[in-house]
């Protein structure tokens, strides 16, 4: 990578506000450990084996091929760092919620529809323990319950989705056009009723309002009346 890059992006990350707790950036060093950058100091750490050291200065190349060049202990911004943390800015600043919140919004419901399930009551046990972690002084971004939250987001078998929704706007598009018992689930109207939910699901996890009608909601309330997604008979 140029210097000229590594200055720009330099200087470019140095002028935005980071979220308090945004995520490190890291990645995998070529020849093993993996490189971890903290968001606001800039401070670069190896862990390797269980242990950890900081990244001494100079230019440490990655395994996909990118490079970290650190000068008096501190990490020069790469490319990849700066859209990491521009992304954060961007969740934060459009009122997004972090991933915790997400996963008890996917497995208890919006409006608590399955609060009863042995999954949303552990889903909510891993959102508590990363509130108390986020208010702790000693806060690792890197090691907390969000990482755990990410995990079991993957885990459909130990914490299935929550299919009761009461306030989804797109639900009943699927059922206009897919059918009560899904007999026009092959139709075209169909598999596009289903994206538009997955889009609004997608909109209302990550919002800090997820009652308030999304801009997918408005698609769908409008698609009701469309003769594309004529009732399914």
């Amino acid at each position: 990578m140029h210097i000229q890059c590594l200055l720009i992006c330099g200087l470019l990350a140095c002028t935005i506000s980071l979220p308090a707790h945004a995520d490190a950036w890291q990645s995998n060093l070529k020849g093993g450990g993996t490189v971890r950058v903290d968001p606001q100091t800039r401070k670069p750490t190896l862990y390797y084996n269980g242990g950890s050291t900081p990244l001494w200065d100079g230019v440490h190349e990655m395994e996909d091929g990118s490079v970290v060049t650190v000068r008096d202990g501190v990490a020069v911004p790469n490319e990849t760092m700066y859209r990491s943390w521009s992304e954060q800015v961007a969740a934060e600043a459009q009122g997004q919620v972090n991933l915790c919140e997400r996963f008890v919004r996917k497995i208890c419901g919006f409006q608590e529809e399955c609060s009863g399930s042995r999954a949303c009551e552990l889903a909510r046990q891993l959102r508590q323990l990363d509130r108390d972690e986020r208010a702790d002084a000693a806060y690792d971004p890197l090691h907390n319950a969000s990482q755990e939250c990410r995990q079991a987001m993957l885990d459909a078998t130990s914490f299935p989705a929550c299919e009761k929704d009461v306030g989804s706007i797109c639900g009943p598009l699927v059922t206009q056009a897919c059918g009560g018992q899904g007999q026009c689930q092959a139709a075209p109207a169909c598999d596009a009723a289903r994206q538009l939910l997955k889009l609004e699901q997608e909109e209302r996890m990550g919002s800090k309002e997820p009652l308030v009608e999304t801009e997918t909601g408005k698609q769908c309330r409008d698609a009701l009346g469309a003769p594309f997604f004529a009732a399914c008979h």
